[in-house]
């Protein structure tokens, strides 16, 4: 699991020296100006994500909760939560694949997946996509749903379900870091000057 938390103390004290406002009304455009940047950083962590790695964005979003802030807590959190994510969600293709009619008995050419932007697609040989079953739905997800798989050994049953890098993981990549640091900041300053023009009635 990670998160963003971000310190945005020294920008708050500056931009909140420019107004004269009681303690309650600051925290509260602080709090919603908060939640203002969390939206934001939420927003921006699949695309900044998707700069660097092919991860379909639904499985980003889905790896998201959010942690809102209120007069009570002046601290918004957006948790990043997930285990490694199977190789399907890369844009694995079959490679003359074994398991199609004609082919059953045949060797297939494997599957090739692409998971960072910059890097070409990789081949895996050996492996193939098909759907789980409720016999190995365990280890590869809900049963009905296509992974990329490979054979431990011989053994017809020996079947391991192929994963790459979680989100937590692409979340904690130095660039992406950096970009979601600068969004939070700038929306968190620009929303909490809006915020504090509007109690004081500007």
């Amino acid at each position: 699991m990670s998160g963003v938390r971000i310190d945005v103390r020294s920008d708050m004290k500056r931009t909140v020296a420019e107004f004269s406002l009681e303690r309650k009304k600051i925290r509260t455009a602080t709090y919603r100006a908060l939640n203002r940047a969390q939206d934001k950083v939420a927003t921006e962590t699949g695309r900044e994500i998707r700069k660097e790695y092919k991860i379909k964005l639904g499985v980003i979003r889905s790896a998201l909760k959010k942690r809102r802030a209120s007069e009570r807590s002046l601290m918004a959190r957006l948790v990043i939560e997930g285990v490694r994510i199977g190789l399907i969600h890369f844009g694995a293709r079959a490679v003359n694949p074994w398991n199609v009619m004609g082919r059953r008995h045949r060797p297939g050419g494997g599957v090739s997946v692409q998971i960072k932007v910059k890097g070409g697609r990789k081949l895996i040989r050996g492996a193939f996509i098909t759907a789980s079953t409720a016999n190995n739905a365990t280890g590869g997800g809900t049963a009905g749903m296509k992974q990329v798989w490979r054979r431990l050994n011989a053994d017809r049953e020996s079947l391991v379900v192929l994963r790459s890098i979680s989100i937590p993981q692409a979340f904690a990549n130095k660039a992406v870091l950096a970009a979601l640091d600068e969004h939070a900041r700038e929306t968190f300053n620009k929303n909490l000057q809006q915020q504090l023009r509007y109690l004081t009635g500007g």
